[in-house]
């Protein structure tokens, strides 16, 4: 993906597309964390491009966050874990902990490896 938007292009909507792409832009605006930008009409198509793109490559979106969240939580885990080893008060049963994470962790990297395969094969057709 490039970092900088190269290319333009106009796009030709009716009244009614027009009205309906303004609305969902507005909607996103008034949800978004306010730390955030603002989303722009072009910027709400590319999102829009770029979603249909990854369900044509069969990517799935929903195992992608999931794998996510769990991460976060593995790496909360870890942390504690770390804290107590250095606090001179973690048990066995932390090391055991830090195992499974550790596994966890390799099973990810798996996943992830296959989804990033599907990616760059998708962005070869």
């Amino acid at each position: 993906m490039a970092s900088r938007l190269k290319i333009s292009k106009v796009f030709r909507f009716d009244e009614d597309t027009d009205m309906i792409l303004k609305k969902l832009v507005k909607k996103k605006n008034e949800n978004r964390d306010k730390r955030s930008s603002v989303i722009t009409e072009s910027s709400y198509v590319r999102d829009l491009i770029h979603k249909d793109y990854v369900t044509e490559l069969g990517f799935d979106m929903d195992e992608f966050l999931r794998l996510k969240r769990t991460l976060i939580g593995i790496g909360i885990n870890i942390n504690q874990i770390a804290h107590k080893y250095n606090a001179g008060i973690a048990r066995k049963s932390d090391l055991i902990s830090l195992e499974t994470e550790m596994v966890m962790l390799n099973d990810m990297q798996q996943k992830l490896n296959e989804m990033i395969y599907i990616w760059k094969k998708g962005s070869d057709k």
